[in-house]
């Protein structure tokens, strides 16, 4: 189920000196069909698929990062957590980290345990476990909703 993914990291991380991304904003709206003929059209061009899946990875890491940071100044945070299945790829959770990182934000990245589903339960523990110490109060219960 993550084969395709492992292959495309791969063949990513054989390219790191490739800076390229492809427009995936337009107007403030995220809009794939330009990524999707970037890629198509480089095909055509013959740019190497090592060059093409770096941009891919790129991209994904430009656009999470400029997520991150319109949503930290809309609701005044300061550190952000990348978790979640896509951050396994250890490519994009680096790329991402650092952008994120150059804006002056703190990252927190799973490291003793599994960022994908695997850490759910934590989490949840998490949750319980400082609702009914009392020292997250309603921020937990506001943060959960």
């Amino acid at each position: 189920e993550g084969e395709a993914a492992m292959q495309l990291q791969s063949l990513a991380e054989a390219c790191p000196q490739e800076q390229g991304e492809y427009p995936v904003i337009a107007e403030n709206i995220i809009t794939w069909q330009p990524l999707l003929v970037g890629i198509l059209g480089n095909l055509q061009a013959g740019i190497a698929p090592e060059t093409i899946a770096r941009r891919f990875h790129n991209t994904l890491a430009a656009l999470i990062s400029r997520m991150v940071q319109k949503l930290s100044a809309q609701y005044d945070v300061d550190t952000v957590v990348l978790t979640g299945g896509v951050f396994q790829n250890s490519l994009l959770a680096s790329a991402t980290r650092q952008r994120i990182m150059a804006s002056s934000l703190s990252v927190l990245c799973p490291s003793d345990f599994p960022a994908n589903d695997g850490g759910i339960s934590l989490g949840q523990a998490s949750i319980r476990a400082a609702r009914l110490s009392g020292e997250w109060g309603d921020r937990v219960s506001d943060a959960a909703q």
